[in-house]
């Protein structure tokens, strides 16, 4: 009454400095409220992924949210070895087009970075190989794998013969000839004798 008194007006609280300042003072409370919810949700969302990628779970059936990026850049900076099977699993969702990434708008963003490049370069590897058909619908390769020949086919008698309890089998001589190093081993295996004189 004493502010109308000496206004003589109607009061108006925009023009209140006080009132303005105990407002402002409310907006950044409520925001920091705010922010404080979604670094809680986001950090809950960061540990989620990392349990699932820790347990071998982190895969197509786990549906990717709006977010995901970021609770993928919280593992990151908590130093998390859990962060690359996020990654590739975020790469694979991108290249599918499945959980928000269906959304064109998700993609562009992470297009234009809120992905990695090592991960956006990823999920083109795995769209590319989807179109060529040289993935599966589990996301393995078709291609054949040839199988490679065993090392120990290819051991050597020589290198057998060194291996404790190991048995070779000795080489067949060739008929009607006697190697250059067994005539020598003969030789001198014979002893010296003196021609007879008499």
């Amino acid at each position: 009454m004493q502010l109308l008194a000496t206004t003589g007006g109607v009061y108006d609280p925009k023009s209140d400095v006080v009132v303005q300042d105990e407002l402002a003072a409310d907006r950044r409370a409520a925001e920091a409220e705010q922010q404080r919810l979604q670094e809680q949700q986001l950090a809950a969302r960061a540990d989620e992924l990392g349990h699932l990628a820790g347990a071998g779970r982190l895969d197509r059936t786990v549906e990717s949210r709006p977010g995901d990026e970021a609770a993928r850049d919280v593992l990151v900076q908590r130093g998390d070895y859990r962060a690359t099977a996020v990654d590739g699993w975020l790469a694979q969702a991108l290249a599918d087009r499945s959980g928000h990434y269906a959304d064109l708008a998700a993609r562009t963003a992470a297009a234009v970075g809120s992905l990695p490049v090592r991960v956006r370069a990823h999920a083109a590897l795995l769209a590319a190989l989807a179109r060529t058909g040289a993935l599966a619908a589990d996301g393995t390769s078709t291609i054949p794998v040839r199988p490679l020949t065993p090392v120990c086919s290819m051991t050597s008698a020589r290198v057998h013969s060194r291996m404790p309890g190991a048995t070779v089998q000795p080489r067949c001589a060739s008929r009607g000839r006697t190697s250059p190093m067994a005539r020598v081993m003969v030789e001198r295996s014979t002893p010296n004798q003196q021609p007879n004189t008499s």
